[in-house]
C-alpha cells in the first residue's frame, strides 16, 4: 500500500471518527426535542433516503442474497444499535456511552478468527493498550457514573455492532459504497417501527435546533460516515480497522474541552497517548505482513 493511499485512507478514517464523536452531543441534544426511538427512525430513514438516491441504479444488481444479508446488516447495525443507543444516552453521559459502546474493538479482535483474521500478540496488545487507554480518558467520570440500566443498552449497541461486522465481513460482494448503507438504513428502519411501541413519542420538528441535529445526524453521522465506514471495512482486515475506532471516544472528550472551554487533564493527556499508541501498534503489525 503507498503512503499516499495510507494518508488518504486515514484521513477518511479521521473524519468519520470525527463525525461520530459529535453524534453523542447531537443525540443527546435531540432528547429535547424527540423522543430516542422516533429520532433513531428518522435518522435512518433520512440516511437510507438520501444515500438511495446517489445509487439508485445500484438496486437492480440486489440479489436475493443481498438483500437477506443488508437486512441482518440492517438489523444489528441499524435497529438494535440505534434504539439501545438512543435509550441509552437518556440516563448515561456522552462520555461514559462512549466509552461503552467503542468496547465493540475489543470484542471484534478478539472474535476476527471467525472471519478468516489472524489473532496476532501484535492486534491483542493493541487493542487491550488502545482500550485501557479511554478507559483512562473517562476515568473521573467512570468513577461518578453508577451502573444503571443506560449502561448495559450501551452494551448491547456495542454487542450487536460487532455482529454486524462479523456478518459484512463473512459476506462477499462486489456493492458499491452507497447502496449497502442505503439499504441498510431503510431496512433497519423497518426494524425500527415497533420499537415506538415502548415510548411515548414526541416531536417538536420546527425546533431550529432539532432541525440542525437532524441535518447532521442524516447527513453526516449516517450517510457521509457510513461510506467511509463500509468503504474501510470492505478494503481492511476488521480487526485492523475497528483499531482506528477508539479515536472516537478519544475524540469525544477532546470536543468536549473544546465546546466547554476547558484544558484537558492529567488523564485525557495520558488517555490519548494510549490510544494512539494502541493503533500504532496494530497497525504496525498489519503492515509488516501486507
Amino acid at each position: 500500500m503507498s503512503d499516499f493511499r495510507k494518508a488518504r485512507d486515514f484521513l477518511l478514517i479521521f473524519v468519520m471518527c470525527s463525525v461520530w464523536a459529535g453524534n453523542y452531543f447531537v443525540i443527546k441534544d435531540s432528547v429535547a426535542y424527540s423522543s430516542p426511538v422516533l429520532f433513531a427512525l428518522l435518522r435512518s430513514v433520512g440516511a437510507g433516503i438520501l444515500l438511495i438516491a446517489l445509487a439508485r441504479s445500484e438496486l437492480r444488481m440486489l440479489k436475493a442474497r443481498d438483500w437477506a444479508m443488508l437486512s441482518l446488516i440492517g438489523l444489528f447495525q441499524v435497529t438494535l444499535f440505534y434504539v439501545p443507543l438512543n435509550e441509552g444516552l437518556k440516563t448515561v453521559s456522552s462520555s461514559v456511552a462512549a466509552t461503552l459502546v467503542y468496547t465493540q474493538p475489543v470484542f471484534v479482535v478478539a472474535l476476527s478468527p471467525l472471519v478468516g483474521e489472524r489473532l496476532t500478540p501484535f492486534k491483542v496488545a493493541g487493542v487491550i493498550f488502545a482500550f485501557i487507554g479511554v478507559g483512562t480518558i473517562f476515568l473521573p467520570d467512570l468513577e461518578k457514573s453508577g451502573l444503571a440500566i443506560g449502561d448495559a443498552l450501551e452494551l448491547l449497541a456495542s454487542i450487536s455492532w460487532v455482529i454486524s461486522v462479523l456478518i459484512y465481513k463473512r459476506w462477499k460482494h462486489s456493492l458499491g459504497h452507497y447502496v449497502v448503507p442505503g439499504v441498510q438504513n431503510m431496512v433497519g428502519a423497518l426494524f425500527i417501527i415497533p420499537f415506538l411501541a415502548l415510548e411515548t413519542p414526541y416531536l417538536n420538528l420546527a425546533a431550529p435546533p432539532f432541525l440542525l441535529d437532524l441535518i447532521y445526524i442524516v447527513v453526516l453521522g449516517s450517510g457521509l460516515a457510513y461510506v467511509i465506514y463500509f468503504r474501510a471495512l470492505t478494503r481492511m482486515q476488521a480487526s485492523v480497522f475497528s483499531s482506528y475506532l477508539f479515536m472516537v471516544p478519544t475524540l469525544t472528550t477532546l470536543f468536549e474541552s473544546l465546546l466547554t472551554l476547558t484544558v484537558p487533564g492529567i488523564y485525557q493527556i495520558v488517555g490519548t497517548l494510549m490510544v494512539s499508541a494502541g493503533i500504532v501498534i496494530v497497525n504496525r503489525d498489519f503492515s509488516a505482513r501486507t
